[in-house]
């Protein structure tokens, strides 16, 4: 675990001494005082790697995050848990191309806090829930099933391959999914992750997170990511969260009540909003959104369903993204 409590006083900027270092190591930092994002933990700054890779016309875009707050215990987990899912998919040559990665590290030392070196998404800071807001403002007013589709195969290879290292990411949510121009997705932020069957429940940190978080004397399991890809399409196609604080204050979980238990998340949906959901996707999310989780799909059985269902997706009728989203990098 990090201890940095010697440290001075973190400003919004790079310390001279880790630009160097990554200077060292072939990085070239855009601005080591102008970060692209300030976030509760981490420093977000614009890179370069100096060299073209071999066949490469362009410097490859890097981003470098740097922890200002390490040395705190809550932080000092997150980030040390982040770093142990990044290596453990680096040493055991199983990283993703869903999966975003590290590519350098940095070790904190007595000047310093500890530095990643992670890929960089074009455009910076674009990710799901910006996708979903993007068509709010359209006349289309809801994404596209086709769209969902495809963005929803490529998030469940990717938490099927952290399923496969028996990691659970315990935190997934459109924040957590950003999306490039071609419209690729990379999952991000580990910081909650946990051992499948092996360590506990993180608690009930959000209010998308599956009820069975609150059992933190209970083990994590791998069904909890199935709950957070249903919470993640209720998102999409509700246009709000499944479980919401009412105007009087009264925490409100769709999935409890009992008209939901009865006829469905669907159902629901249409009673309570009157927003019609795709019969198709009805379906997955009135299976994904099963409070007990036997009686959730599993991952296995999402593929299925995915796969007979996909469809085909028209690129040419997708709205373009911005060629610049500079913001909310990382939230953590």
């Amino acid at each position: 675990m990090y201890s940095n409590s010697g440290l001075p006083p973190v400003e919004p900027r790079l310390p001279p001494i880790v630009s160097q270092r990554l200077a060292e190591r072939g990085y070239e930092v855009e601005s080591s005082d102008d970060p692209l994002d300030l976030g509760a933990e981490k420093y977000v700054f614009g890179a370069w790697v100096k060299q073209p890779s071999e066949g490469a016309s362009e410097r490859t875009g890097v981003v470098v995050l740097y922890s200002k707050r390490a040395g705190r215990s809550h932080w000092a987990w997150k980030y040390q848990r982040e770093l142990e899912v990044f290596q453990d998919l680096k040493s055991a040559g199983l990283e993703h191309p869903n999966i975003i990665r590290m590519l350098d590290f940095l070790p904190p030392t007595k000047d310093h806090g500890p530095c990643m070196v992670l890929e960089r998404i074009d455009p910076l800071g674009f990710d799901m829930f910006k996708v979903v807001k993007q068509y709010q403002g359209a006349k289309e007013r809801t994404l596209p099933v086709a769209q969902w589709m495809h963005y929803l195969g490529q998030i469940i290879q990717a938490v099927e391959r952290l399923h496969e290292r028996g990691w659970v990411h315990a935190d997934l949510k459109p924040d957590n999914i950003m999306v490039d121009q071609g419209h690729e997705i990379k999952v991000i932020d580990f910081g909650l992750s946990r051992r499948s069957e092996v360590e506990f429940n993180p608690g009930r940190t959000a209010l998308y997170a599956p009820p069975e978080f609150s059992n933190t004397r209970g083990k994590v399991d791998k069904s909890a990511d199935v709950w957070l890809i249903g919470a993640m399409m209720f998102v999409v196609f509700a246009q709000m969260q499944v479980c919401f604080r009412a105007p009087n204050g009264r925490l409100f979980e769709v999935t409890n009540h009992q008209h939901a238990r009865k006829h469905g998340v669907a159902a629901a949906i249409r009673d309570w909003w009157g927003k019609t959901v795709d019969p198709t996707i009805g379906e997955a999310l009135d299976n994904l959104l099963r409070r007990d989780p036997l009686e959730r799909w599993t991952l296995q059985r999402l593929q299925e369903w995915w796969q007979a269902t996909k469809g085909d997706l028209h690129r040419e009728k997708l709205l373009p993204l911005p060629g610049n989203a500079q913001q909310c990098l990382f939230k953590h």
